[in-house]
């Protein structure tokens, strides 16, 4: 079974914030390789560390930090939010030097989300 897990399967949610579904998921496949290793750390670690230890590295040389967090940390700041007759939401922010971005989403979470990381992408 493991050796159907590809690369580039894991690549499409490295850098994105994953659904919890998908971390329980993980969670089940490491428990389940735990407890048919005999309760073996050294049989798990062995069979996900190659599939993780470049997002492992990536993650010690450059934090992976949530872009709202990261955009307001730098000086950032949300000039407008608001919501549309359609429902839809739409956040604007700006870079400490005067740049804006404006962001969309369904919710104002992820209007924010969306505004702060093309600021952040911008850097």
């Amino acid at each position: 079974m493991i050796g159907i897990i590809k690369k580039k399967d894991i690549d499409q949610w490295a850098d994105s914030t994953a659904p919890k579904a998908l971390a329980d998921v993980f969670e089940a496949l490491i428990g389940a390789i735990f407890l048919d290793s005999g309760y073996c750390l050294e049989t798990v670690w062995k069979i996900i560390e190659p599939l993780l230890r470049q997002y492992i590295d990536r993650s010690i040389q450059h934090r992976n930090l949530n872009p709202v967090r990261s955009f307001f940390e730098q000086g950032g700041k949300i000039i407008k939010e608001s919501c549309d007759e359609k429902g839809e939401f739409t956040c604007m922010v700006e870079l400490s030097n005067g740049t804006k971005f404006d962001g969309y989403g369904k919710n104002k979470k992820l209007a924010k989300y969306d505004a702060c990381q093309k600021a952040i992408n911008y850097y």
